[in-house]
């Protein structure tokens, strides 16, 4: 199986999906990740480029992602880009992974960036159904879920509209140490002290949670877009 997930910042991969992605990979899942921004030019504690490329290899590799695929939208000015780039960018993404699986942002987020990635996911998820490629099947996209991102989307405001109501739980038994590893990747620049959503404390009681939830033990959680 061929997964994708799309993401618009370096961290996103592991705060959303780490786990989840990380036993992909340890079924034998070829893994892939698309960050549509390369750069984090708005943040506070940003570090130099070259380390931060060091930071999302390392992370890649505990998780065990086959490749990145980057593109270098402005950094929480996405929605100053024309929506067709965007879509654009994602379609050639997945024409060059041909997934089964996408995993991309929930669209009810504070953060502007991942509801323009969630909403442009949205329209290039159909690309396959168009016909127009040749060696992309119809029927190529099997699944497509939303995460939620820690800080992000439990600080939205609670429109009942955009509230992330997650229906589809997966066990992460086993990886939840994979994914904090490979937070730990990033170091000071996204992680925060606890009680901060983006802790190893509350990154953990959110996976214990959700396993709650879903009588899983341990579990990350997700909205099924189509299946």
């Amino acid at each position: 199986m061929r997964v994708l997930m799309i993401g618009a910042h370096p961290d996103d991969e592991v705060l959303g999906v780490g786990g989840t992605l990380a036993k992909h990979a340890a079924k034998g899942d070829e893994v892939y990740v698309s960050l549509l921004c390369e750069h984090v030019h708005a943040r506070k504690n940003k570090p130099q480029h070259a380390l931060l490329l060091e930071q999302i290899h390392a992370a890649k590799k505990t998780l065990g992602v086959k490749d990145i695929l980057f593109f270098d939208f402005p950094n929480i000015q996405m929605n100053t880009v024309p929506t067709l780039h965007m879509v654009q960018a994602i379609e050639k993404a997945i024409v060059e992974v041909k997934p089964e699986v996408i995993y991309t942002h929930h669209r009810g987020d504070v953060n502007d960036d991942h509801r323009v990635v969630s909403e442009a996911t949205m329209a290039a998820m159909r690309l396959p159904e168009r016909g127009t490629i040749p060696g992309i099947p119809r029927d190529m996209i099997k699944r497509v879920l939303c995460y939620p991102a820690p800080s992000s989307t439990d600080w939205a405001p609670p429109y009942p509209d955009k509230a992330f109501i997650p229906n589809v739980f997966v066990d992460i038994n086993g990886f939840l140490e994979t994914k904090l590893k490979a937070l730990e990747c990033y170091g000071d620049n996204v992680m925060r002290d606890y009680p901060h959503p983006r802790s190893i404390e509350a990154v953990t009681a959110q996976a214990k949670v959700y396993g709650v939830q879903s009588g899983l033990g341990l579990a990350e959680a997700f909205v099924l877009i189509r299946e």
